[in-house]
């Protein structure tokens, strides 16, 4: 019985992809991480897929890694799914009917796009169930001639649109709803635009979705920055037709009152209105220090940033106010802020905090507190039972784990820093190396390890030869 159940779903699948391929040709990337999309060599079928809705050829990526496009390229296929793996742009353009980002499978597929141009009917990031998908646009142009959807179900999808600069068009838009613009109550953890300096342009009056999205923590500003920012719009002024969605970052920075400050911080402010025609640029004074009415540390600067020529002290108060003159010459006086800095922390360079698909032989790296004798390192699966790794002189900031990382794994890590001789306890971190795929599926792998071997032939064996038919005479 168990043969003849086998027989029927191979024969049923070998049907259903039969008929899909009269429609659909799927060209699956091969190439290596950063690989030219036009070059036929990095697809299976030895040539490069058509943006032609009419060839309704499809560009699907399964792994790790992709094509990095480049200002000389322009690059096409009717659809683009990945079901993992990064596509880098850093210019050029791609053009084609629907663009996926991380389908089905369940693991991570990002577009980074630092320049260039995304023509596409559709943009779904996170569609169909366990489907994840991250596009992080620092310049450049997305345009959707119909509709931007993020965890496009609303099932277990994740959708993440991180506009920390360039701009993206979208005739619709709708969050975890499939286009009816209903659900406004979605996970924000799993579903979310974050803008920086990036502009997000939606067809028609959409202002009391946009309302109800902010609301629930699904349109946030400056999310990752210390600070955060404010998110606003409007409709039919910044683009005719359209709902603009932009961010501005909150400040001061850091703000006032903030505890538990790096110790490296810069100070950030809010710009003045620089004077009309030729009159002089606004000129900043910046006051900083531990006392109520502190010293001036920097006079007549035009940035909106201090640097601290050192770093602060650790666990302490700070003041700080800033002053500038108007275009009449008026001195305006900001409210005097304070914060707290951190006690002696090291600051996670790489992996980053919650990164996925590391490689297990990643370097792990950090940045040490000034003062800094010595610091420990520890790793482990639990952010409770991390184990001691090695003791490093304050020079060496990085740590090389011997032997390498497990494949789609979640570690946790933690350096503690000996700083005058007292021991400070660092905070835990943590990433997940990437989670292997077996591509394609192998036939004979029959205990699904990805390897055909002696252990599948064990499992088979018991019924080799045998014949379930339940007509014995049709038995060879």
């Amino acid at each position: 019985m168990k043969r003849k159940l086998l027989i029927l779903v191979v024969c049923i699948l070998t049907l259903g992809l039969s008929g899909i391929a009269s429609a659909v040709t799927d060209y699956f990337w091969t190439g290596l991480d950063g690989g030219d999309w036009n070059d036929p060599n990095n697809w299976d079928l030895g040539q490069v897929p058509s943006g032609d809705q009419g060839d309704q050829e499809r560009g699907l990526f399964t792994a790790a890694g992709g094509p990095l496009i480049d200002s000389t390229d322009v690059v096409a296929s009717w659809i683009t799914e990945m079901l993992a793996g990064v596509i880098v742009f850093d210019g050029g353009t791609w053009n084609g009917t629907q663009f996926e980002v991380g389908v089905v499978s369940g693991l991570p597929a990002t577009v980074v796009m630092n320049d260039g141009v995304i023509n596409t009917g559709n943009l779904f990031i996170g569609l169909i169930t366990f489907g994840h998908g991250t596009v992080d646009v620092y310049d450049g142009q997305i345009n959707c001639d119909a509709w931007l959807g993020l965890a496009w179900s609303g099932d277990s999808e994740s959708g993440y649109l991180n506009l920390y600069g360039g701009t993206v068009t979208a005739t619709l838009f709708d969050i975890a709803d499939n286009g009816n613009r209903s659900n406004f109550t979605y996970d924000p953890s799993k579903a979310k635009v974050d803008i920086y300096e990036g502009v997000l342009h939606i067809g028609g009056d959409r202002t009391s979705d946009i309302n109800a999205w902010v609301t629930n923590g699904n349109i946030v500003g400056y999310e990752k920055d210390h600070g955060g920012g404010t998110v606003i719009w409007d409709f039919d002024e910044t683009l005719a037709g359209y709902t603009t969605v932009q961010a501005v970052q909150n400040y001061p920075i850091p703000s006032d009152g903030e505890v538990d400050v790096p110790w490296n911080t810069n100070l950030e402010w809010a710009p003045a209105s620089n004077c009309p025609g030729d009159s002089p640029i606004i000129t900043y004074d910046v006051y900083l220090g531990t006392v109520s009415t502190p010293p001036l540390v920097s006079s007549g600067q035009t940035a909106t940033v201090y640097n601290p020529p050192t770093d602060l002290d650790f666990n302490q108060l700070y003041y700080w106010r800033i002053d500038y003159y108007d275009c009449n010459d008026v001195l305006h006086t900001s409210p005097e802020w304070s914060f707290t800095t951190s006690s002696p922390k090291a600051i996670v360079v790489s992996p980053t905090i919650d990164e996925t698909g590391v490689d297990p032989n990643v370097i792990l790296e950090w940045i040490v507190a000034s003062g800094t004798e010595s610091h420990d390192v520890y790793l482990g699966l639990t952010p409770g039972t991390l184990v001691f790794q090695d003791s490093l002189s304050a020079g060496e900031t990085t740590f090389d784990p011997d032997p390498d990382l497990e494949w789609g794994t979640d570690y946790f890590w933690r350096i503690d820093e000996t700083i005058g001789g007292t021991l400070y306890i660092g905070d835990v971190w943590n990433f997940t190396t990437y989670v292997l795929i077996c591509d394609p599926p192998l036939l004979g792998d029959a205990n699904g390890d990805c390897v055909v071997n002696l252990l599948d032939f064990a499992i088979i064996a018991p019924e080799w030869l045998d014949c379930n038919w339940d007509r014995q005479e049709a038995c060879p």
